[in-house]
């Protein structure tokens, strides 16, 4: 009788861990999905595309600018004559595809030597806004309004910086 009992005992604890694994294997399982997306940091696409010159007088006017894609210019004029005007004039194009781009002053226009030149920049109000593939002008005058006496008063360092920001 004993061993009766101990084959029972020992069926019905079978049939628990039978059932129980059994259960196991059939209970819900909770699957979770997640994670975070970013965007890789990137300069707006505005640049000089063009770069033309107009001068009233025997003035030479050197560019570093050499193609279109670069976001700077130095510019060197020489040999300019009294009241002679330099005109040059960047064409600033928005190559981004989906982004509108204002256009702003960052650092106001420097005339390191206002006694003898007069230097002054101006943009079309309509161009202050580029959409994408847009372009506009940025236009710069310089003008030598009095003949130096001394080498140190021949030159002028002008320099101005403008902004490119996506508009929101």
């Amino acid at each position: 009788m004993k061993k009766k009992k101990s084959l029972l005992s020992l069926g019905i604890l079978a049939l628990v861990l039978v059932l129980g694994v059994g259960y196991a294997v059939v209970s819900n399982v909770g699957l979770t999905f997640g994670g975070t997306a970013t965007v890789a940091d990137a300069d707006l696409k505005v640049s000089i595309t063009d770069v033309q010159d107009a001068k009233t007088g025997a003035a030479e006017i050197t560019h570093s600018w050499k193609a279109s894609g670069e976001t700077a210019d130095t510019f060197e004029i020489t040999k300019m004559t009294l009241n002679e005007t330099v005109t040059i004039t960047y064409t600033v194009t928005n190559e981004e595809e989906d982004v509108t781009a204002n256009l702003v002053e960052d650092t106001a226009l420097t005339n390191s030597n206002t006694d003898h030149f007069t230097a002054e920049y101006s943009i079309p109000d309509e161009g202050k806004e580029l959409a994408p593939g847009e372009s506009t002008t940025v236009t710069v005058t310089v003008t030598l309004k009095t003949t130096p006496t001394t080498q140190e008063e021949s030159s002028a360092e002008i320099g101005f910086t403008l902004e490119a920001s996506p508009k929101e």
